[in-house]
């Protein structure tokens, strides 16, 4: 089942759920979004980030970056990587999708 979910006040991150049932046991729930912006790609990590359990420590610990460059990046700071990316998305007309969902098939079997 895909539900269409609105996007936050300006159209930045545009949802699509899909509802399905894994091994008839538990409720899988994917949420695919475009992405526009830094803020709306901060947005999206934050939130995949959420789904995995991860706290901001944890995650810029496996990464090997500082807790604060996450932060920033979650709050969707402009940087000149990010300003850059999107001005190239759009130029060539493309667009970046994120998808957040749970494990991949066969993890943690």
């Amino acid at each position: 089942m895909k539900l269409r979910w609105p996007s936050f006040s300006t159209p930045v991150y545009d949802y699509d759920i899909d509802i399905g049932r894994d091994d008839c046991k538990n409720v899988v729930m994917t949420i695919t979004g475009e992405v526009q912006t830094p803020q709306a790609l901060g947005r999206a990590i934050q939130q995949a980030r959420a789904v995995s359990g991860l706290s901001q420590r944890e995650l810029a610990s496996r990464l090997g970056i500082s807790q604060r460059w996450l932060w920033e990046l979650e709050k969707g700071k402009p940087g000149i990587f990010t300003e850059r990316l999107f001005e190239v998305l759009r130029a060539v007309d493309a667009r970046l999708v994120v998808e957040i969902g749970g494990p991949e098939p066969g993890v943690g079997e």
